[in-house]
């Protein structure tokens, strides 16, 4: 997925050149540092084993075609930790500020490493820069945030955690806007006139927790979200067959957002209540598709296959659209080249 922003990280590089901490470079050049800040090997979409091959090939597109000539040069200084949390990442910024001097940071891009890095940016009067993805928190943390998310007001109203420009006016977001999933949803509604829908959400999955909740505002605020219900899907009974009973009710469109495997668990309770031969209609999200986020196929390879199989012919997925260009394709083997040069890391086809 990443490999999608790699143009627009070059073009934002481009903007990093105020007069700020500078230093002379040999050959004459004058460098400015620009600061990595990533999680490693917890093996999410927004590691920098997988975003560091685009950053690189960014700076050195930008170096080379259009700094050279006026002997400037930008130079990574790169860190990482090991989880997503909040408790290194803005000591990691504060060495690269202070020490390195650093004029922008890349990353983090997960919210629990993001916000006190981007509140630091903000005070420092420095640009950030980030994917905003969803990586897992450290252990523990997701049930805190599942009560945080109900709670803050940003959660009650239209603008994202991160959109506040007061709070963060140097932070640039560059990945998919969560917010703009109740966008597609609603058009689908109205599309097929269905008016009457349910909601059901995993809250000890941060991915599944937070689109659920932006889709939770978007649907009350339109009057079609009849039914919702939170379960845990680290339960080893998360309860779908009594969800979806009450929901049947009270809704003829079901949205899961819920973990990979749980779609195949709730499509095969549905089945098993009668729900998948026209009458309901259900709905997942899997934005890519990838280890990280959960198998969200019907195959499992047990016996269960053949019903869920058919299950899966009421179920409509919303995905995000992959480029086929000869552009993408180009940069994407120019990327996969830097993984495995730079990071000793082989990028998959569904990593893209």
């Amino acid at each position: 997925m990443m490999l999608t922003t790699g143009w627009a990280v070059s073009a934002w590089l481009l903007l990093l050149l105020p007069p700020l901490a500078v230093q002379a470079a040999a050959g004459g050049f004058i460098e400015y540092k620009v600061g990595v800040l990533m999680t490693t090997k917890l093996d999410s979409p927004f590691d920098l084993e997988r975003c560091g091959p685009a950053v690189d090939l960014a700076l050195d597109m930008v170096n080379k075609k259009f700094l050279a000539h006026h002997r400037v040069r930008l130079k990574k200084v790169e860190s990482s930790y090991p989880t997503c949390s909040g408790a290194q990442a803005p000591g990691l910024a504060a060495k690269m500020y202070f020490v390195d001097k650093v004029i922008a940071f890349i990353g983090p891009a997960c919210a629990f490493a993001l916000e006190p890095v981007a509140r630091l940016a903000a005070f420092w009067n420095i640009p950030i820069i980030t994917g905003m993805g969803d990586q897992p928190p450290a252990e523990g943390q997701v049930s805190v945030m599942s009560g945080i998310l109900g709670k803050l007001p940003k959660w009650k109203n239209d603008s994202g955690i991160f959109k506040d420009k007061s709070e963060y006016p140097t932070l640039t977001r560059m990945s998919y806007c969560q917010r703009r999933l109740r966008l597609v949803f609603l058009s689908i509604f109205k599309k097929f006139n269905w008016k009457h829908v349910a909601l059901i959400q995993d809250r000890s999955d941060l991915f599944s927790l937070t689109v659920g909740k932006n889709l939770e505002i978007g649907l009350r605020k339109a009057g079609v979200l009849s039914f919702i219900r939170d379960l845990d899907g680290n339960d080893e009974d998360p309860h779908c067959e009594n969800y979806l009973k009450d929901a049947s009710s009270q809704a003829t469109v079901v949205i899961l957002c819920v973990r990979g495997t749980l779609v195949r668990k709730c499509m095969l309770a549905a089945h098993k209540l009668g729900m998948t031969k026209g009458d309901w209609a259900f709905l997942d999200v899997e934005l890519v598709q990838g280890s990280y986020w959960g198998e969200h196929g019907w195959s499992a390879g047990d016996s269960e296959d053949g019903a869920a199989r058919k299950a899966y012919q009421a179920l409509l997925r919303v995905s995000l659209l992959k480029p086929t260009s000869s552009q993408f394709h180009n940069f994407s083997k120019l990327v996969k080249q830097k993984a495995l040069e730079n990071y000793n890391y082989t990028l998959s086809e569904s990593e893209e």
